[in-house]
């Protein structure tokens, strides 16, 4: 006992070293892999994970998603949409839509200590805060704005109920190229547990309940009127509706306070609240904590578990 403790105590002092409690990844580990996959540099994995691989969808150039600009506007969605929504706030979906095409990325991790697979699906690019730099735009500013308009067409898709396909076709073809990498480094089926925040927490989803794995999702908007589709799909034809049963997928998402993204739709598994429910008796009601969306950038929510259990804090 007194060696088992001790051993706990050296890992925790180690400086970059994750130390697993039950041999488990933690979910905050799978937070911070769900904001790795942003590839910003910015945060530091615990030296149990290694990537394995990296796939990013062949980009097009801005003139080549440009050209059938004026052959896809639709005029009636424009109309429809502004009927709907009274601060035009979704009009601007519709032209980043017409020019917005596929942009998926993900990061596959082996974590050394109980040698699962951990397959990263990037969410939306949160660039709109880097656009202007000392007032003015920074040179990349083409490239940022053509990021941020793929994905906010996937969101789109999302808001409507549907499958963003473009880069579901993606991250599925990397999820097959990452568990094939896999078998051939260890020459083993490996368990692989899908993981991503917001748009990638869907992603993560829709791949799991496809290959009959797990996730572990941050901010879902929730797939469960995405999942009918899946009957849809010519090559995933496999997979039939009929039997699916939500109540048995193990999916676990974890939420910030009630807001419009993660309460959009219905969700399938288990929801964790990152928060203390008992202080958001009215969440669905109160209008300004539904649109409040501060807590929904991931870098948000890994404030809210404790470090070194990897649990979510208690409040």
């Amino acid at each position: 006992m007194k060696r088992t403790l001790f051993g706990l105590l050296f890992c925790f002092i180690l400086s970059g070293f994750s130390c697993k409690v039950n041999n488990r990844v933690t979910p905050y580990e799978y937070a911070l892999l769900s904001a790795h996959v942003y590839n910003d540099g910015t945060k530091t994995l615990p030296t149990d994970f290694e990537t394995i691989i990296s796939y990013e969808e062949k980009e097009k150039s801005f003139a080549d998603h440009l050209g059938g600009f004026l052959n896809s506007l639709d005029m009636d969605k424009v109309l429809d949409l502004s009927d709907k929504d009274e601060k035009g706030e979704l009009i601007a979906y519709l032209a980043m839509k017409a020019v917005a095409s596929g942009g998926y990325y993900g990061q596959a991790y082996i974590d050394k200590s109980t040698g699962q697979l951990i397959i990263a699906h990037r969410g939306t690019d949160n660039l709109i805060s880097t656009f202007v730099e000392d007032d003015k735009l920074d040179k990349d500013f083409g490239q940022r704005i053509l990021a941020l308009v793929r994905d906010l067409d996937d969101d789109y898709e999302i808001f409507s109920g549907k499958i963003p396909r473009e880069q579901y076709y993606e991250a599925r073809a990397f999820s097959k190229k990452a568990k094939k990498t896999y078998r051939e480094q260890f020459n083993k089926e490996p368990e692989v547990v899908h993981t991503g925040h917001s748009l990638g927490a869907i992603l993560a989803e829709l791949c799991a309940i496809e290959e009959n794995s797990k996730a572990i999702t941050f901010e879902s908007p929730g797939s469960g009127p995405l999942i009918k589709e899946l009957s849809e799909i010519t090559y995933n034809s496999d997979f039939d509706y009929k039997k699916f049963d939500p109540s048995k997928v193990d999916i676990t998402t974890y939420n910030a306070r009630p807001n419009r993204i993660n309460t959009l739709h219905q969700h399938v598994g288990k929801v964790i609240p990152l928060y203390r429910e008992s202080k958001v008796q009215k969440a669905y009601s109160d209008d300004l904590l539904f649109k409040n969306i501060s807590g929904h950038a991931i870098d948000s929510l890994l404030t809210r578990f404790d470090k070194k259990t990897g649990n979510p804090k208690k409040n």
